[in-house]
């Protein structure tokens, strides 16, 4: 049961991506009638991924339209005034660039681009409705480990809450396990740092630790927990701290 709603709203959540505004104008008269297409890729979004995003501008006839100073996918995330843009570069007759979310959630999505001889860009297509980003997991047997830092870009110097979810596949259904005594690793992988804490758990099957990282680069997350048969569980992931503001 649980495997076929994953797949549904994966299917979904493509077509939804793939639609288009009929008629969106770019102002000025220079390109009218364009057809702005958005994909992802994976289809399925989750935090800490490498995703490439794709956007095809086709005039009324079909014909690819590339004749911009540049294109952008603008993004915000549900809350927030600020729209985030991302670049992309021409390939083929598409824009794409690789782009990747720190913080689940929703996120309002448009695609913004700049004709040859302006001095702004103009919003040439908005997404109807917000597209959803989710934490990124992994399986362990029968568990289910999410994870995610607040804030979800870090940066050098910065404290951030590292916080996990473990829920346990009970017939079909995910239900938070709690009471656990879980352990939480935190190491950069290139200087080989580590340091380990016990988990403090605020509210059912979510555990946490609060922890400044020092220094830039990749760091590994983990996760050690026994189940009820003393299996021994551990899953790690990798977090990218940028350099100090």
């Amino acid at each position: 049961m649980r495997r076929s709603h994953t797949i549904l709203m994966s299917l979904a959540f493509g077509v939804v991506l793939s639609a288009c505004d009929e008629n969106p104008t770019f102002p000025g008269g220079v390109h009218d009638d364009l057809t702005v297409a958005v994909s992802f890729s994976p289809e399925h979004l989750t935090t800490l991924t490498d995703l490439q995003v794709e956007v095809q501008i086709s005039d009324h006839n079909g014909a690819p339209v590339q004749d911009f100073e540049s294109v952008a996918v603008e993004l915000r995330a549900e809350g927030d005034v600020d729209w985030r843009g991302v670049d992309l570069l021409a390939h083929g007759d598409h824009f794409s660039a690789s782009h990747r979310f720190y913080s689940s959630g929703h996120y309002d999505l448009r695609v913004s681009a700049q004709a040859h001889g302006s001095d702004h860009a103009d919003v040439i297509y908005t997404h109807p409705n917000p597209i959803e980003v989710e934490r990124i997991h992994q399986e362990s047997g029968h568990f289910r480990v999410e994870m995610e830092t607040f804030p979800g870009h870090i940066h050098e110097g910065e404290e951030s809450a590292v916080r996990f979810w473990i829920t346990e596949d009970m017939g079909g259904s995910m239900m938070p396990v709690a009471g656990m005594q879980v352990t939480i690793e935190v190491g950069h992988t290139v200087t080989g740092g580590h340091t380990t804490h016990p988990g403090e758990e605020h509210e059912p099957g979510v555990y946490e630790i609060h922890y400044t990282f020092a220094e830039h680069g990749e760091f590994e997350v983990a996760v050690d927990f026994e189940d009820d048969h003393a299996a021994h569980h551990h899953v790690a992931f990798h977090v990218p701290v940028s350099p100090g503001h």
